[in-house]
This record gives C-alpha cells, sequence and structure tokens, in this order.
C-alpha cells in the first residue's frame, strides 16, 4: 500500500452508525473429576464512524469507505474520526493502480509498528520481572513456613488477593470519572428480552463426555442520544442478569419500558461510550472483601493451619 498513488477526494458523508456486535464468551469450571466447558452468547451495541468517499482516476469516479487498512469502520474514538473527516472536505486517497475501488485514506503508520514491538518487550519484561519476584518470594517463604509444601498454595492465593485489590481501586477509579461525565437526554429506542444459547460440554473419567445447550434469556435494552450533532446508541444500563427464565428479564425491561426519556452519561472525551448507570454500586467493595478473605486464606495456609 505504500506504493499506492495517491489523488485528491471528497468525502461525501460522515456519520456515526450503531450495530449489534455478537461475541460467544468462555469459561471453564471443574468440580472433583468433572470438568465443564461454557460457551455462552453475548450481544452488545457498538458505535462506528462510517466514512464515505470518493475520487476520480483516468475520468471515471470511485467510492471507498474504508479509511485505514481495517476493512469495517472504526469502533473507536468515533467522534475523532467524524471530525477529522467532515462532509464535503478534501482528502488524500491512495488506491491501488490495477484496482482503484481498493482504496483507503491512511496507510500503515511505521511509527505504530514500532510502538507495538516497544509494548511487547514491555509485556515480556513485566512476565520475566514476575517470575524472579515469584521465585524470590517463595525462596523467602522456605524458611518461615511450616509447610514448603504449601508454598506455591499462599503465592498464588496472595497474587490472587493483590489482583482483587487491583480490580477493586481501577473499578472504583473509572466509576468516579463517569459520575462526573456530561449528560445528554435519551431515549430507549430497544426494549425486549432476548434469547442466547449456552452451551456446556461436560467431560469426565476416561474423557466421558456430554454436551447439552441451556436457552439463556437476556433484557435487551438500547437507548439512543445525540452528541455535538452525532447520533449514538448504547446499551450499558448496568448490572444485568441472565437465566434460563424470563422473569429477572422482564424486571429490567419494566424499568426501561420502549420510548421511555432517560439521562444519558457520556465520556466527553469518547462521546460514543455511554452508560445508564456511572456507580458502580457496591462492587468494589465485593470486591475488597473478597481479597480480604483470600488474603486470610493465604496467611490461615501457611502460618496459622499446622
Amino acid at each position: 500500500m505504500r506504493r499506492w498513488p495517491g489523488t485528491i477526494g471528497r468525502i461525501e458523508s460522515a456519520r456515526s452508525v450503531a450495530r449489534d456486535l455478537r461475541s460467544n464468551q468462555y469459561r471453564t469450571t471443574r468440580s472433583g473429576s468433572v470438568t465443564k466447558f461454557i460457551t455462552r452468547e453475548a450481544i452488545e451495541t457498538r458505535n462506528f464512524g462510517e466514512i464515505s468517499y470518493s475520487f476520480e482516476v483516468a475520468g471515471r469516479t470511485y467510492r471507498g469507505n474504508r479509511i485505514g487498512i481495517e476493512d469495517s469502520p472504526r469502533s473507536f474514538d468515533v467522534a475523532t474520526t467524524l471530525q477529522r473527516y467532515p462532509k464535503g472536505k478534501a482528502v488524500n486517497v491512495y488506491y491501488d493502480p490495477q484496482n482503484p475501488q481498493d482504496c483507503i485514506l491512511e496507510r500503515d503508520d511505521e511509527g505504530n509498528v514500532r510502538n507495538a514491538w516497544i509494548a511487547v518487550a514491555m509485556l515480556a519484561g513485566l512476565i520475566l520481572a514476575g517470575f524472579v519476584a515469584l521465585s524470590y518470594g517463595a525462596e523467602r517463604l522456605r524458611g518461615s513456613i511450616a509447610d514448603p509444601a504449601r508454598i506455591p498454595a499462599v503465592i498464588m492465593l496472595a497474587v490472587v488477593s493483590l489482583f482483587l485489590i487491583l480490580a477493586a481501586k481501577i473499578v472504583s477509579k473509572a466509576s468516579g470519572a463517569m459520575k462526573k461525565w456530561p449528560k445528554a437526554e435519551g431515549e430507549i429506542v430497544r426494549s425486549e428480552v432476548i434469547k442466547l444459547a449456552q452451551r456446556e460440554r461436560r467431560v469426565g473419567q476416561f474423557n466421558f463426555s456430554t454436551r447439552r445447550t441451556i436457552d439463556m434469556y437476556v433484557p435487551r435494552v438500547v437507548y439512543a442520544y445525540e452528541v455535538d450533532g452525532n447520533r449514538y446508541q448504547g446499551d450499558d444500563v448496568g448490572w444485568t442478569s441472565s437465566a434460563n427464565t424470563t422473569a429477572p428479564a422482564e424486571q429490567c425491561i419494566r424499568r426501561y419500558p420502549l420510548h421511555a426519556r432517560v439521562q444519558v452519561s457520556y465520556d466527553p472525551a469518547d462521546p460514543s461510550r455511554s452508560t445508564l448507570a456511572p456507580s458502580a454500586g457496591m462492587f468494589p467493595l465485593l470486591l475488597l472483601l473478597l481479597a480480604a478473605v483470600v488474603g486470610f486464606a493465604a496467611f490461615a495456609l501457611g502460618w496459622l493451619i499446622r
């Protein structure tokens, strides 16, 4: 693409579009000799900056909508994308001389590639430092714990406790920032109970396995709002639950009926991020309590239980 020629084009349209994205969430549980592999369907609403432009090559007009190397519109920093490419703006368009319909506005930045390799090197350094720290900690604990065989379990529980404390601080900080977000008036544009599949595979002794699919019912609440002339959609209404019955989901639907007016809190740096519930509630406290329980378990396993 760096060898593609460029020409002057013009932005035909620039808007924010909302799309539903489906994905799968995976988790594994174990009870005795049985391991359960769970795959759960998930759906979320994301905003994209959709840019359309036209240009001429050899007297023929072509149109494109790709901004960079990615094939789909950007799903991050939508407001910045729309401000960078407003309707009517003259822009540089790079195109494949063999097929001008294959075109982009931004070619790959070598600086981004360099930054990516620096990030990989930093991650490798953190992993190595963590390994050295754990090894050093194990040597220090060897003389103070009555049963050296418990050292790996004690270290693992201590690490989990520290991770939970860090997660609580991150959630609390994010919630505090959300409470300061400006608000915009919005409207509920979708309020319904949808059915998603949860697939389970149980593996027992001798690799004997069984499979089953459970229908899970979840509330699907989507709201629309407008910031600086751009229309966005979101589906963050706070904590919700799913079940194999419709009753829990229907409670959420009754709280947010179709066409109800709501106050939407949005991120001023990226208005495509929004929520109807800027408070994290008791979640940070629950994480801290769980961290205390796990930390006490590490202490008990290492020094109290003989």
